[in-house]
């Protein structure tokens, strides 16, 4: 099983539980009909989900709901020992249509309600950890009990909406092929000079047909799109190398420092140097 292709449910099991590990998780857009829920114990790299993109780590839980395109991408410098994660999916109504709404539910189904924009929680306790990965190695009803027990008390704890309000989630398999190799592309390529035109020839789209199709989409420009991977990029090398605030700047592929520093605080709120400082003085 890859986190880059989704396991599918069959016709026997109402939730599917998969406990996995991959070396290198490769970048590819997705989306499916049921709740999909992740949660990583090893491993980092950048997160989408709908029109937000962070980075994710060790002890992040993700809840993405119905239809919302998500994709994952290891982290940009190889990390050894790879990504360990779990893997949970299961159909809105796999209990019926009316589960949700009997009273001994109603934390699960605020969960639930919450999670419309894609949820992350990262408080989880040791003991929902250890269940967690015990799971799959249940019984189905053992496995299906436990499995609402744990979202019972996710549900209590603090969370994070991850797509912004005015984010909606397209559905077309075409655009949702189309996207993929466009981003898919950048993911690979961001550190090039990319232009529209060059990514319109991609999927066979003018310049100005392709800024729409992506600005429609992805809520976002493909300038802005690209700029945050690049500067994702250079949050974790300022975090985790003493390379010169030039130097990471030019890795990430931007052709001149005062733009680097520039696009940096528009979309951190501070220099590279005033980030490197709190970000060291942070991990003490």
């Amino acid at each position: 099983m890859h986190l880059n292709r989704s396991p599918e449910r069959n016709a026997f099991e109402s939730i599917y539980i998969n406990h996995c590990r991959q070396e290198k998780i490769h970048f590819r857009w997705q989306s499916n009909s049921d709740y999909t829920l992740i949660y990583f114990s090893q491993g980092n790299g950048r997160r989408y989900v709908g029109d937000s993109m962070d980075d994710f780590k060790a002890g992040e839980f993700i809840i993405i709901p119905p239809n919302m395109p998500f994709a994952f991408i290891s982290d940009y410098e190889y990390v050894s020992g790879g990504c360990e994660f779990v893997w949970m999916r299961f159909h809105p109504d796999f209990a019926g249509n009316k589960f949700f709404s009997i009273p001994e539910i109603s934390l699960i189904s605020g969960l639930l309600k919450k999670a419309d924009r894609g949820l992350l929680l990262d408080n989880l306790s040791e003991d929902i950890i250890s269940i967690l990965q015990d799971m799959e190695s249940m019984n189905r009803l053992t496995r299906l009990v436990t499995f609402l027990t744990i979202l019972d008390s996710l549900a209590n704890l603090s969370s994070t909406m991850l797509t912004s309000e005015s984010y909606q989630p397209y559905t077309s398999s075409d655009d949702m092929e189309r996207i993929n190799e466009v981003c898919g592309y950048m993911n690979l390529h961001y550190q090039e000079n990319l232009s529209a035109e060059q990514l319109g020839e991609l999927i066979h789209m003018s310049a100005p047909s392709f800024c729409r199709f992506f600005k429609r989409v992805m809520n976002k420009t493909f300038h802005r799109y690209l700029c945050e991977i690049r500067i994702g990029l250079a949050q974790r090398l300022l975090q985790s190398t003493d390379l010169l605030t030039e130097d990471v700047g030019k890795r990430c592929g931007f052709r001149t420092i005062p733009g680097f520093t520039a696009r940096f605080k528009d979309l951190t709120g501070h220099t590279p140097a005033a980030y490197r400082k709190t970000s060291k003085v942070a991990t003490y």
